[in-house]
């Protein structure tokens, strides 16, 4: 997608992280081709190509993307993709107890030895699914922010 830088003296950086080389420093108007968009410690990062094939890095407020939602489909895809692995964390969860409980009742009508072994596997349930609903409370605070902007 193409975009124009719209702060003068934007830099672009070899990579995210503080210690980070300037690749460049471009003009405001300058043309660049946005390749993917990312979010590091919460500040937004554009993965850009320049005019002479050059890619790096450049801080996600310098480029005016023509109103593109391209950003904002990007973070909504990925608290949707939270979401959705948390119910299906939740209902793995709920199955594996059902099954628990299924095996225990069978063992007991026959009178047989009730393994403890089923402990470990309930306590597996249980976390998949109290990680499921934190994954979905987590999905779902990422998709509203997505409109904060």
């Amino acid at each position: 997608m193409k975009a124009k830088i719209v702060v003068d003296g934007a830099p672009v950086l070899g990579g995210t992280g503080f210690s980070a080389i300037t690749l460049a420093t471009l003009p405001s108007g300058t043309e660049i081709e946005i390749l993917s968009t990312k979010k590091v410690d919460g500040k937004k990062w554009l993965y850009v190509e320049l005019a002479n094939g050059q890619v790096g890095f450049l801080s996600g407020n310098a480029a005016d993307r023509s109103g593109s939602s391209s950003w904002r489909s990007d973070e909504q895809r990925d608290a949707l993709r939270s979401i959705g692995m948390g119910a299906f964390l939740i209902v793995c969860g709920i199955l594996a107890i059902v099954l628990i409980v299924a095996m225990i009742d069978s063992a007991v009508r026959s009178r047989g030895d009730v393994s403890f072994l089923f402990q470990p596997f309930a306590l597996l349930a249980v976390g998949a699914i109290l990680y499921g609903g934190f994954r979905i409370i987590g999905g779902i605070v990422e998709f509203i922010q997505s409109f904060r902007e």
